[in-house]
């Protein structure tokens, strides 16, 4: 029917359905092509679809359409300084196939004037051609309105596969800023967020949380933003309360019950994606068999190791399947300073987007090379490269470091264990 005045009652009960914000967003997108009567049965048809799928088979519907992304998400987690161009498309070499950029603050990132000018020029780095792959942006805020404002200014970027909402930074900082686990307290206050950004933007929404310490108030919570309009939740196996020397061990069981909980609510459609607890590889595998989660999402395990995934793309590089447990003293020194290397060429290429660039490189020489740093008899490396000032300065230091492991090789010191160290992770 092609008639305006109504819509009949069974399209109306559909659309109060809880999968109503699937396909409401569906229906932004096909809104100017389509008459209202026909997005009507557009609408009823999508929302059948949806019921009528395996819980399985409508996650993957869903990460394939909003992510382009076949099997299970291998995800770089967004991490302040740390996930930036550079390092991003090293991890994409390896396997990782969704990124997230650096939390960026809303209320910076959303003013208009010459400092919001000036603080995306300097700290944005989502519009790069040199990154194909989808790329999720992440913000953090408390304000729905000035979050909307942030995220419209990076919607229209091609490769901008999503807008993330920072529900999960456990650190003193967000305390004070009002933002990240902190929000999870007022779980109104998140709903509203998500709302606001999945009624207003043209890309996906999607929200980064940690468990809370009571079971149901933690499924309520997933459950509440997908209603909301999150396309994709990423959970992090712990509380706000479990960080620094109080970290302890990611609860892959309560990821396991999001995703129940969400699939007995009919809101199966919704990809749950795991982070937390992950070291190596087999460890992700355990995570995806234990939490029937979409994907698993890796942050200081990939700041050593950001070939982590590589094992899900079988990359011809020697050693780089098995993991760094797998290979000899030798084998891990030569695979990091590798990869150091790697990083070095990408980064020189694309400056780190920071108010310090150089301090942004350090940071990461420091995690990628840490086993052959902190072995006995390489403190001077170790103090060098803490003095270094400037990229050049930087890159000589990792030449340095790896003359020196082949000096070790020569000398038939290839298999000693002390020539590298224990993992910081």
């Amino acid at each position: 029917s092609q008639n305006d005045a109504s819509s009949p009652p069974l399209v109306l009960a559909v659309y109060a359905s809880p999968k109503a914000d699937e396909v409401r967003r569906q229906e932004a997108q096909m809104r100017g092509t389509l008459t209202s009567g026909r997005l009507r049965v557009f609408r009823l048809a999508l929302l059948l679809f949806l019921a009528m799928l395996p819980s399985k088979g409508a996650v993957t519907t869903t990460v394939s359409r909003l992510l382009g992304v076949s099997g299970p998400v291998y995800a770089c987690a967004p991490m302040v300084q740390q996930s930036e161009l550079a390092f991003r498309l090293l991890c994409r070499r390896y396997g990782v196939n969704v990124a997230w950029t650096p939390m960026y603050y809303s209320k910076h990132f959303a003013k208009a004037d010459k400092h919001g000018r000036s603080y995306r020029q300097t700290n944005y780095d989502g519009a790069s051609p040199a990154e194909t792959g989808p790329l999720i942006v992440q913000f953090a805020g408390d304000d729905p309105d000035t979050v909307l404002t942030a995220a419209q200014y990076v919607e229209e970027h091609e490769n901008v596969a999503a807008v993330d909402l920072n529900f999960g930074c456990p650190q003193s900082i967000a305390r004070k800023g009002h933002y990240g686990a902190f929000l999870l307290e007022e779980p109104e206050l998140c709903m509203r967020i998500i709302d606001k950004l999945a009624t207003n933007l043209r890309k996906p929404v999607t929200a980064k949380i940690r468990i809370l310490p009571d079971r149901q108030q933690t499924l309520d919570l997933a459950l509440g933003l997908a209603r909301s309009g999150a396309s994709i939740l990423t959970v992090h196996g712990r509380t706000k309360e479990q960080k620094k020397q109080f970290c302890g061990s990611a609860d892959w069981t309560r990821i396991r019950e999001i995703v129940q909980h969400l699939e007995q609510h009919g809101m199966g459609h919704v990809p749950i994606i795991a982070n937390g607890g992950m070291a190596s590889f087999a460890d992700c595998q355990a995570a995806l068999d234990v939490t029937g989660a979409a994907g698993v999402m890796s942050a200081e395990a990939l700041l050593e190791d950001p070939a982590l995934f590589a094992h899900a793309i079988g990359s011809g590089v020697p050693g780089f399947g098995s993991g760094l447990d797998h290979l000899t003293p030798i084998g891990i020194a030569r695979r990091q300073l590798f990869l150091a290397d790697e990083y070095m060429e990408l980064a020189r290429e694309h400056t780190p987007a920071h108010p310090q660039p150089d301090a942004v490189i350090k940071a990461h020489l420091f995690k990628l090379l840490h086993r052959c740093l902190a072995a006995p008899g390489n403190e001077p490396f170790r103090n060098a490269l803490g003095e270094a000032k400037g990229f050049e300065e930087m890159r000589c230091l990792v030449e340095s470091l790896s003359a020196n492991y082949e000096q070790v090789e020569a000398a038939g010191k290839g298999h000693d264990p002390g020539i590298v160290a224990r993992s910081w992770y």
